[in-house]
């Protein structure tokens, strides 16, 4: 066996009743917070030493935080080198062998609002189909395949990177786009070239990857689109990221079951209604996590934040009066709020500013 091949994860049902019912599914604890779900990973012989995962399609590779490592495993590694994981176990599933980089992971946990000790990367489910199932909120494995894909509910996925990738047709222009559990947007693409929109896309916020902060901007698409056996009507578009993507607000909508080695993946909804998108609403401003807070990069001209006096270079410490490192995204919706009060510090002074929420997209 290759040294690469020794790196994948190996995923053993620990009762040893597998064989027996090979299509026996195990549910594995999960947390679903803002559309995302974070597994729970104890170790296999310290059940009180426990990781919460961000479950990761779009990840090709497994990350943890240099923290946590050193509380499950007993040995520090600095960030950018490479860790073997103890043994984990996620109920009756156990892991086995995962390879995993090492980065801090702070600024990620700023924005979400709760701890995060890494990133459950796609490939730790090679051997296995593994099923998020957004509306029952589970997420689940068993052994077995998928049948052959029928163009509707079950697709063929391509290889790239680890990663799971269909393709889409946008109106006259076919992309391939990655399947993304890790973000919490809907449909985003890099370019708007070829694609027909409602109204032009305008700017109203930025997305934190893993390494850098991205401008995106929005608007409706003109088309209808066939996402597997489900019509998307008229959905909204995100411009401004470095791979095409089907995020969560997207994927929440089905139950869906990825087939690796295959390369497939099943689409199960209980209705056949199409799928319609509300407005996208939002208070217009690019931010950056920092040490002590949010960083104001940019605002956007004529939406809330500009309007309300925020200015680039503020450091947002509070929203809605809560720090902003004790914010829980679980209880975060703004699709739901009409303003929101931001505590910011400028020049050593502390200012308070009620920013109205946007509709950018109608």
């Amino acid at each position: 066996m290759s040294r690469r091949s020794m790196a994948v994860l190996l995923l053993v049902i620990a009762t040893g009743a597998w064989g027996a019912e090979p299509a026996l599914e195990r549910i594995l604890p999960t947390e679903r917070c803002g559309g995302f779900f974070f597994v729970q990973l104890a170790h296999a012989e310290d059940p009180d030493r426990i990781l919460s995962m961000l479950l990761d399609t779009g990840a090709s590779h497994t990350v943890i935080d240099p923290d946590p490592l050193e509380r499950v495993s007993g040995k520090r590694v600095p960030p950018g080198k490479r860790a073997r994981l103890p043994k984990l176990a996620a109920g009756e599933v156990t892991f086995s062998g995962i390879s995993a980089r090492v980065m801090s992971l702070d600024h990620l946990q700023i924005v979400l609002g709760k701890p995060l000790d890494g990133i459950l990367g796609f490939p730790a489910f090679r051997e296995s189909l593994l099923t998020m199932d957004y509306p029952n909120e589970e997420v689940r494995v068993r052994y077995g395949s998928l049948p052959v894909p029928d163009g509707k509910r079950i697709l063929r996925t391509y290889k790239e990177k680890r990663r799971p990738v269909i393709r889409l047709d946008f109106g006259t222009e076919r992309r391939l786009v990655l399947l993304d559990s890790g973000s919490f947007g809907g449909l985003v693409v890099n370019d708007s070239a070829d694609l027909r929109f409602v109204n032009e896309p305008i700017p109203f916020d930025s997305s934190l990857r893993i390494d850098r902060v991205m401008i995106r901007s929005g608007a409706r698409l003109a088309d209808d689109l066939q996402f597997g056996g489900t019509r998307l009507v008229s959905p909204t578009l995100v411009v401004g990221n470095s791979t095409d993507l089907v995020g969560a607000r997207v994927l929440r909508h089905f139950s869906v079951t990825y087939d690796q080695k295959n390369r497939r993946v099943f689409f199960e909804r209980d209705e056949d209604t199409p799928i319609e998108f509300p407005a996208v609403r939002e208070i217009g401003w690019a931010v950056r996590p920092r040490r002590r807070g949010l960083e104001v990069l940019r605002v956007f001209d004529g939406l809330g934040a500009s309007r309300a006096g925020v200015q680039p270079g503020d450091l947002v410490l509070a929203i809605d009066g809560t720090p902003v490192y004790e914010r829980d995204l679980c209880d975060h919706d703004p699709e739901d709020r009409s303003s929101v009060r931001v505590t910011v510090e400028r020049d050593g002074r502390s200012i308070d500013f009620d920013i109205a929420v946007d509709i950018v997209v109608p």
